[in-house]
Formats: C-alpha cells, sequence, structure tokens
C-alpha cells in the first residue's frame, strides 16, 4: 500500500482554511477544541478528556 505523504495532514485532522488556535474547554471526561477559519467559520473537535496528568511524564536512561 503506497501512500501520499502530502494527503495526511500533520495535525491528524485536514482543514481546508487557515485556522486560529483553538479555544479549548476541560469538561472532565470530554474536552472541546473550538476554531476559527479564515472564511469565517466555526468549528468544534470533542476529545476525550485526558484531565491532568501528575508526577513523572519522561526521563532519561543514564548508561
Amino acid at each position: 500500500m503506497t501512500v501520499d505523504a502530502a494527503s495526511i495532514p500533520p495535525s491528524g485532522k485536514k482543514f481546508t482554511e487557515i485556522i486560529s488556535r483553538p479555544g479549548i474547554i476541560d469538561a472532565g471526561a470530554k474536552e472541546y477544541k473550538y476554531t476559527s477559519g479564515s472564511r469565517g467559520t466555526l468549528g468544534v473537535t470533542t476529545e476525550k478528556g485526558g484531565g491532568y496528568i501528575s508526577g513523572r511524564q519522561a526521563w532519561w536512561q543514564l548508561r
């Protein structure tokens, strides 16, 4: 299977216009991201809410 890299948006969501940074509303189990486009359109993306993550997120292994 050959995939054309130009057809895959880097953000995971394809937009046909320039969008601004989304306004994010955290509602616990869900997260709503509101965007406004360069043509005056409004969009909303609903995702699973991640909540706040505490503790270590990454580390470096020393040899």
